[in-house]
């Protein structure tokens, strides 16, 4: 198989067919890929995430990209760049589901709240299975908050923002000097959209709504350097499940 074609016989003259394809392959220029933290945050176990990590009264985590881990009790992370807070879930009743059977429509809601002025992440869009999808991040544009959701709607379907076609370009520990001007930053991109999953209660039955947050970042270690093309050297410890074909 090449390109999604397959050849599955050959004619009489012992070509395989079809033997007129044609293909187009779009190839990306690196030009100064760096060392990155690089890391799939979020663990899938069995189909389901295998614990709550949103605190107990406060429904929040906090995630340090730099040492690569949640904050405690969470983990061992020690800078909170960003905020993950769940929402009560909003409900919209009991419905007749097209299968005949009944069950909530609802949607659960996570933010994700970059801590300190100037911090925050820009939407992107790109293509899905582009390699490389942002080269450098964005200057200027950055919003302090995303809010992303998934539930269930009245036809029984998932009910989600969840794109696969949006990325991010991040920002994270801006200071300033007395005139404003930014004096340290560091940069950075996500890939794949913001997400949270389910996740099990202890009883193995009841789900828990928005059990972890989801997603692939990659973040450059040097400050006010927006250069994000990855030469596959991780300097974080614990990548997770990072596919590290992505540049």
């Amino acid at each position: 198989m090449f390109g999604g074609y397959a050849f599955t016989n050959k004619n009489f003259l012992g070509t395989w067919q079809p033997d007129n394809l044609v293909v187009t392959l779009k190839l990306q220029r690196v030009v100064n890929p760096i060392p990155l933290y690089a890391k799939m945050v979020g663990r899938l176990m069995g189909g389901f995430y295998s614990r709550d990590l949103f605190s107990k009264g406060t429904n929040t985590v906090s995630y340090d990209f730099m040492s690569g881990d949640w904050l405690p009790p969470a983990g061992t992370g020690v800078v909170s760049d960003v905020v993950f807070k769940r929402l009560p879930r909003e409900s919209f009743g009991i419905v007749e589901f097209p299968s005949g059977t009944k069950g909530e429509t609802y949607r659960d809601h996570m933010v994700a709240t970059f801590t300190g002025e100037g911090n925050g992440l820009v939407e992107e869009r790109v293509q899905w299975g582009l390699g490389l999808k942002i080269r450098t991040a964005q200057k200027e544009g950055f919003k302090s908050e995303w809010r992303c959701w998934n539930g269930c709607d009245r036809q029984a379907n998932t009910d989600t923002n969840f794109d696969k076609n949006r990325c991010f370009s991040f920002r994270i520990r801006t200071k300033r000097n007395e005139k404003g001007e930014i004096v340290e930053a560091y940069y950075g991109k996500i890939y794949g959209d913001l997400a949270f999953g389910w996740g099990m209660a202890e009883d193995g039955v009841t789900h828990i709504p928005v059990a972890e947050p989801r997603f692939s970042y990659y973040l450059n270690p040097t400050s006010l350097d927006r250069n994000l093309e990855w030469n596959k050297v991780n300097l974080c410890k614990n990548p997770g499940d990072l596919d590290d074909r992505q540049p």
